[in-house]
């Protein structure tokens, strides 16, 4: 299983892209290992899309560990308030979005969510 995210960096608007290879027991764990990494994300904004349960969670936890304002998105509200209550929790910071992003008009509706809560998105999780 390959999980990969993007981010902008720099000035300049340089991209760097940075791929992780975890199996199933290791993704299981992915956000205890997350306190390890220095991603240097602070003051990054992310946005995990299907993160209400499973890997998609278990990133958020990982990103909001090194610092990012984790945007958290599901299809069922309950799911992802309590994802980001675990993050916060967690002394992370987490906003969440309902939506569904099997059309555009979804998919346009979830940004357009994500950015009235966040300032911007520098890493996306789709």
């Amino acid at each position: 299983m390959g999980l990969c995210y993007h981010t902008t960096l720099g000035r300049q608007g340089a991209r760097r892209q940075v791929s992780v290879r975890v199996n199933r027991r290791q993704a299981r764990s992915l956000s205890s290992i997350g306190g390890n990494l220095d991603l240097k994300l602070r003051g990054r904004f992310a946005l995990v899309t299907g993160s209400t349960s499973g890997i998609g969670a278990a990133i958020a936890h990982a990103l909001a560990v090194e610092g990012a304002t984790v945007v958290v998105h599901g299809r069922s509200e309950a799911r992802a308030t309590a994802v980001v209550e675990s993050i916060q929790k967690a002394s992370g910071s987490a906003e969440w979005v309902v939506g569904d992003l099997s059309t555009d008009e979804g998919a346009r509706k979830v940004i357009e969510h994500a950015l009235a809560r966040v300032e911007r998105i520098d890493i996306l999780f789709a």
